[in-house]
């Protein structure tokens, strides 16, 4: 063979290879793209789950807070809508935000139906705070992750 026979030979094949390594280096950078955006999306559910949560979080503190002033809870008072977001979180967000979230929930629930524990509390905020804290540590843990 003649060297412009090889010639043409290496061309399609260094053509080839460059091919190859080009398409390679796309589909990673598409596939790690993909990546991103989908943990970007699912950090947004999270965000939302989490401040949905906490609203409704902050009007069981009212209703509590509402007990502690009366002796009882209000005739219409309910944590359903609490129960139904911290379920939410279970599904959606890292066991750690929906651990203290059950909680969170779960503390909410004892203060409005018996009152705050006033063996180890001076008031219902202090009953509270604890567990709010937590919840609040976890979901800005869960959110602060690199994606």
């Amino acid at each position: 063979m003649n060297s412009a026979v090889w010639a043409s030979l290496l061309g399609v094949l260094l053509g080839s290879v460059a091919t190859f390594l080009g398409q390679y280096l796309v589909v990673r950078h598409d596939s790690r793209r993909a990546r991103e955006e989908r943990a970007l999306a699912q950090r947004e559910e999270w965000r939302t789950a989490i401040r949905e949560f906490m609203e409704e979080a902050q009007r069981a503190e009212s209703r509590a807070v509402d007990r502690y002033h009366h002796g009882r809870p209000a005739d219409d008072a309910d944590n359903n809508q609490l129960w139904f977001l911290q379920k939410y979180l279970q599904i959606t967000c890292p066991e750690e935000v929906s651990g203290a979230a059950e909680t969170y929930a779960w503390r909410m629930d004892r203060i409005l139906w018996e009152g705050f524990d006033k063996e180890k509390f001076e008031n219902v905020w202090d009953d509270i705070e604890p567990v709010r804290r937590a919840f609040l540590h976890a979901a800005t843990k869960a959110l602060e992750r690199p994606v």
